[in-house]
């Protein structure tokens, strides 16, 4: 007998071509997967590289071929937003515990101006001008032949802890300028002090004067600063380099104080009697007129706080003074009697004791003094070869972020 050739089952043939493909299609899957997963990765380490290593110490500004850093710039808007974060949540507790709507209303517009301060382009803006001005101020100082020593910056950087190893600074004494002589005039128009009566006299107590923290009290709120800064990438090598140019900036201004003319302003010497009523103000002019005592006057009608000073209001200088008060007291002139003068306080009835032309006082001179340095930033500024980097607003970063009171209820 002849063996029949067997036939190949065609079914199984399909099968197996089934399976094939499948198991093809699986590793295809795998692959695939394999690849899309490594691709994320790359994408990720690229992005952790780029934007913990690459763009952090790439240049953000050059400024006469000085290099400031991204990551120097990162940190300072980090330190400054966390400074006013800290400001922000402060006024968020304070106008919460207010059931006063005119002062919430004040604390809620302090808090706009900080989150109009705390957005990106503003602070970014903002630090980054600060840090160029800062190489200015360093440049202009040491043309000058200032200098900073490293034990200078170390006991600047203690006093900002409180702490002074070699006892607290002598207190310079205040300047006290000179008053001119009563005239014959402001005396008749001064009402007479009465005098005190007989009674032991107390000999006032010298009060001390501030005292250093201790070694271990510096270095806790020290070592507790730098912890919270630790966040930011600021150590404390950073922290004293930011010390030493505010040094610098303290000397500079010094120096320029020197060049200072110091203007003299005018000052005038006012008392006043304020009534919410134009009738009752027309009525006490008339008396003063007629010989009434200005002193006893204040002191029955007056609804100011100097009212039971007589209404004294001592010297003042422009700008002290709402704008229809200080016109009114500067255009008079000694013994005058004026109003009455409507503000927003009531009526005034204002009579002028003295009038002086003095040396500016200390906030003048120091206006004065930062004008000057501005001049001069501004001027170095113009003749310097500034060259920001593409899109550098983008490196600014945004945190720490506010949070407010009503997200997390």
């Amino acid at each position: 007998m002849f063996n029949k050739k067997k036939k190949k089952n065609k079914q199984s043939l399909g099968r197996i071509g089934r399976v094939e493909r499948e198991q093809r299609y699986n590793q295809y899957i795998r692959i695939t997967t394999f690849v899309v997963i490594g691709l994320v990765l790359v994408v990720t380490i690229a992005g952790l590289l780029i934007n913990t290593v690459f763009i952090p110490n790439s240049t953000i500004v050059t400024v006469n071929g000085q290099k400031i850093l991204t990551s120097d710039f990162q940190k300072r808007v980090r330190m400054e937003r966390d400074r006013l974060v800290n400001e922000y949540n402060l006024y968020q507790q304070f106008a919460a515990s207010l059931t006063d709507v005119n002062q919430q209303q004040q604390y809620i517009y302090y808090l706009i101006q900080l989150e109009s301060q705390l957005e990106k382009e503003t602070i970014g803006e903002t630090i980054l001008n600060q840090m160029i001005d800062e190489l200015f101020v360093v440049e202009e100082a040491k043309s000058r032949g200032i200098t900073v020593t490293d034990e200078e910056l170390e006991e600047y950087y203690q006093s900002l802890f409180g702490y002074y190893p070699n006892g607290y600074p002598t207190q310079e004494p205040m300047e006290i300028q000179p008053t001119s002589t009563l005239s014959a005039t402001q005396y008749a128009l001064i009402t007479p002090t009465p005098a005190p009566e007989d009674g032991p006299v107390e000999t006032p107590t010298a009060q001390p004067l501030p005292t250093s923290v201790s070694i271990e009290d510096f270095e806790t709120s020290r070592d507790g600063y730098l912890d919270r800064m630790k966040a930011f990438g600021v150590d404390e090598d950073y922290l004293k380099n930011l010390v030493r140019v505010q040094l610098y900036q303290e000397k500079l201004d010094a120096d320029i104080k020197k060049s200072i003319v110091v203007p003299l302003q005018e000052q005038v010497w006012a008392r006043h009697i304020l009534v919410d009523e134009l009738d009752l103000a027309e009525t006490i002019l008339e008396e003063l007129e007629n010989g009434g005592d200005f002193g006893d006057l204040a002191l029955k009608h007056s609804t100011g706080p100097s009212g039971p000073n007589g209404g004294d209001l001592g010297w003042f200088s422009r700008g002290q003074m709402v704008e229809e008060f200080e016109e009114a007291a500067f255009s008079a002139e000694i013994g005058d009697l004026v109003g009455p003068v409507q503000t927003e306080f009531g009526f005034h009835i204002i009579q002028i004791l003295g009038k002086e032309d003095v040396p500016a006082d200390d906030a003048t001179v120091d206006n004065l003094v930062f004008a000057a340095l501005s001049d001069i930033l501004s001027s170095l500024k113009e003749e310097a070869d500034i060259v920001y980097a593409d899109n550098w607003i983008d490196r600014t970063p945004t945190d720490p972020d506010i949070i407010r009171m009503a997200e997390t209820n």
